[in-house]
């Protein structure tokens, strides 16, 4: 068995090419360097940290909207406050939304919510235009009919930036503001306390 293994090991060596045909193959051919990033080994793990990156990214995109959004609703929920705060009489006064309408012609959406339960828990005492985030609104004067509890509810139309906002329902500048949407309508309510209805 020794002398077969040799005999093969014998026959293998003799088997190599000439030394002037491997330098004749050298001088004719160009020496191929693969770079390192593209082996093999390597493209499974770069392919892993390019992965990992775009949901570092995503996620990073994803908390820079979520803030925006939240800094938005506090504006506009700061800014409805203040103007309920201010208690502006109403230019138009009126217990009827229909009237009111007319009146302030200037806007072209609908001042009454959908929301029954509002109107039947609160007296409408007129109203007067406004704006919010730089857009035309109404401005209207609400009283609970049990316990007098005075609240101003803000109409608008939707834009893009107000459909950011999810219907929601905190506590600012010492007032509660709830936000809702009928539509392509805005509603923003805001009082020393929360609305006795339920508003979607």
């Amino acid at each position: 068995m020794d002398r077969l293994d040799q005999q093969l090991r014998d026959y293998y060596q003799e088997q190599k090419l000439p030394s002037a045909k491997v330098e004749s193959i050298l001088e004719s051919g160009t020496l191929v360097v693969v770079p390192w990033w593209r082996s093999p080994r390597h493209v499974l793990p770069l392919a892993a940290v390019f992965v990992f990156a775009l949901l570092g990214l995503g996620f990073m995109a994803s908390s820079l909207t979520t803030s925006e959004t939240s800094q938005l609703a506090y504006s506009v929920a700061k800014e409805v406050a203040k103007a309920h705060n201010k208690a502006l009489a109403p230019e138009v006064v009126t217990q009827s939304y229909t009237t009111l309408q007319a009146q302030l012609h200037r806007v072209d959406f609908s001042l009454q919510p959908k929301a029954d339960a509002l109107a039947a828990a609160c007296t409408l005492l007129g109203g007067r235009y406004c704006s919010i985030q730089g857009e035309l609104a109404a401005q209207l004067r609400l009283q609970d009919a049990r316990t007098g509890t005075l609240y101003t509810l803000f109409v608008t139309k939707e834009t893009p930036q107000l459909e950011k906002l999810k219907a929601s329902n905190r506590w600012v500048e010492g007032d509660n503001v709830r936000f809702w949407r009928e539509g392509d309508r805005f509603f923003a309510l805001a009082g020393p306390a929360p609305p006795p209805i339920r508003t979607k």
